[in-house]
């Protein structure tokens, strides 16, 4: 077998890497794809699911590495490439017994590098200087993780490359519902949507939120979220109250989006650091401008599209003078929706897989 594919859970799969592997069909390269699921309901024969790491019981752990290590022996694949923190840790471990060529992809650093205690910090970067081998391809999604990386010494530069995100298309999505016609509509809507951790700017968003509410009238905020109750930055499930008692409506789990973000007039992204911001991408799918968070990741898409403007991560002032600025620069704004629909194809899923396959080509050969 050629590649065997890595990845955190079914949901990651189908959102980030689903059409991106449509590709290696198109190549003829022969691939397997893993990833934890716990209904185990897909019996396709190319694709394994396996336990979830929903808990840090060392008795998953250990039945998440047993099964990785079963289907690596059984596939013996010439390249393993492996995305998100945790599959990567686990298969740095493994690749001491088989030696296989690895990609790692880094789709963002997430919570062990924004605002773990530095002693996980400095553990897991000690773990990366050791196993992470030079021979090895790391691939980044924007510039500034990659340095961070090379300041940490974890890495050298000759095997790093930066892709354009996970590879995303032009949807087709119903469009009758967009009208960016009129920037003087009695109701403005706003939407943010992420996951329901401190670090994607959920509470800035929603002090903000309740600022405007007080200030200007018809304007109405969403929040579009997904728990992750194992997530050590998980907020409170009490703030949900909190949210409501405040009138901003509040929807959970939703896997449609896109009658939602075809609804509102702007689309926030407060987070606190990004690989690279896929709620931008499908704010511009949808011809609708943002406002983002100057972190890493965000300002490298808004660079690209054009599609808003940057506030100051951390700071419900910033947000909220930013909203502001929204609320009288309507027509600056629609402008920005259309840039960000024009500058898409940049961030496609054939610009991200041909820098894949040249990396897969030179050493499947």
């Amino acid at each position: 077998m050629d590649i065997l594919i890595v990845d955190k859970n079914k949901f990651k799969f189908n959102k980030f890497r689903k059409s991106f592997v449509g590709n290696l069909d198109k190549f003829n390269l022969r691939y397997h794809v893993v990833y934890s699921d716990h209904e185990f309901k897909n019996k396709r024969n190319n694709i394994s699911e396996i336990t979830e790491l929903k808990s840090l019981n060392v008795l998953v752990y250990l039945r998440y590495i047993f099964q990785l290590y079963s289907i690596i022996k059984t596939n013996n694949p010439k390249i393993i490439h492996c995305f998100t923190i945790n599959p990567i840790i686990i298969i740095l471990i493994l690749n001491v017994i088989f030696r296989k060529k690895i990609f790692i992809t880094f789709t963002g650093l997430g919570h062990i590098f924004i605002s773990a205690h530095s002693i996980l910090k400095k553990i897991v970067i000690f773990y990366l200087r050791i196993f992470l081998r030079k021979s090895y391809v790391v691939f980044f999604q924007n510039i500034h993780d990659l340095e961070l990386f090379h300041d940490y010494k974890i890495i050298n530069r000759s095997q790093c490359i930066v892709v354009p995100g996970s590879g995303y298309d032009i949807c087709n999505i119903n469009r009758s519902s967009i009208d960016n016609s009129n920037s003087n509509m009695d109701e403005i809507n706003i939407l943010m949507i992420a996951r329901f951790i401190k670090e994607k700017g959920i509470k800035e968003y929603v002090e903000s939120a309740i600022r405007i509410m007080q200030d200007f009238k018809n304007i109405k905020f969403n929040l579009i979220t997904f728990e992750e109750r194992m997530n050590p930055s998980s907020i409170q499930k009490n703030y949900f109250s909190y949210i409501k008692n405040n009138k901003i409506n509040i929807l959970k789990n939703i896997k449609d989006i896109y009658p939602y973000i075809n609804k509102c007039d702007l689309i926030v992204q407060a987070s606190y650091r990004e690989g690279l911001p896929r709620v931008v991408l499908e704010a511009a799918n949808c011809q609708k401008p943002v406002l983002v968070s100057k972190v890493p990741g965000n300002i490298d898409v808004l660079k690209v599209l054009n599609n808003g403007k940057i506030f100051e991560p951390k700071n419900i002032d910033s947000l909220y003078n930013s909203i502001k600025y929204f609320l009288y620069n309507r027509s600056e704004f629609l402008e920005y929706g259309k840039n960000g629909f024009l500058n898409l194809d940049y961030y496609s899923t054939k610009n991200v897989f041909k820098i894949y396959e040249t990396e897969y080509m030179k050493n499947i050969k």
